[in-house]
This record gives C-alpha cells, structure tokens and sequence, in this order.
C-alpha cells in the first residue's frame, strides 16, 4: 500500500521561563497512489479482496501536543502525543474510519 500526505497545521506556541509547549492542530490530505492488498493477506483467508472497498482519498483530522524536552539548552527536542481522525469514511460499504493516536518525539538540526 503506497500513498502521499499533505498536511496543512497551524501552530501555538507557549513559553513559560522554565518550560515550552507547543498546540498543533489541522487539516490532512492523504490520496493513495496504489492499494494492492486483499482481505487474505491481512486476516490469512483465502480469496476475500478488499482493496477496491477503500476510498482512494482521505481527509483527516490532526491535534497533537508536544513539549520541549531539553528547555535550558537548546530547545530542540521535542516530545508529544498525536491524534488523527478521518473526517469522512474510508470504506464505500461499512462506513469505516481512520483513527491513529501515538507519541512523537522531534528533533530540529539548529
């Protein structure tokens, strides 16, 4: 499965004396280029083939909140926790959702 994604974020930034926070939040654009993948493949059952049922264009929503890690010195590591949600569904016929959550950690080359 091969696709591209263009996130379109703003940005807060929040700068205490001893501490940095950082509020993300936006649109992304996701289109999949190629979806070869069948039912077998992923659940291990013979000749079920969903790859056509998927939509071939996304729209997520994305949040996340993210710290800095190292305030004193150069402030360039950052550590955070990230959601994205689909806005509209990603399956024709079971109305089904992306949803994705994690951790993040960045690193800026300054």
């Amino acid at each position: 499965m091969y696709y591209v994604e263009a996130p379109f974020t703003f940005g807060l930034r929040i700068n205490f004396p001893a501490k940095q926070y950082l509020f993300e939040s936006g649109i992304i654009v996701s289109k999949f280029l190629s979806k070869n993948f069948s039912a077998s493949e992923i659940y291990h059952r013979e000749g079920i083939s969903i790859g056509q049922e998927f939509n071939n264009f996304d729209l997520l929503w994305s949040g996340s909140f993210k710290w800095c890690v190292n305030p004193k010195k150069k402030k360039n590591i950052l550590f955070g926790l990230k959601a994205v949600h689909s806005i509209i569904p990603i399956n024709k016929t079971y109305k089904i959702y992306h949803f994705d959550y994690g951790i993040e950690l960045v690193y800026f080359f300054i």
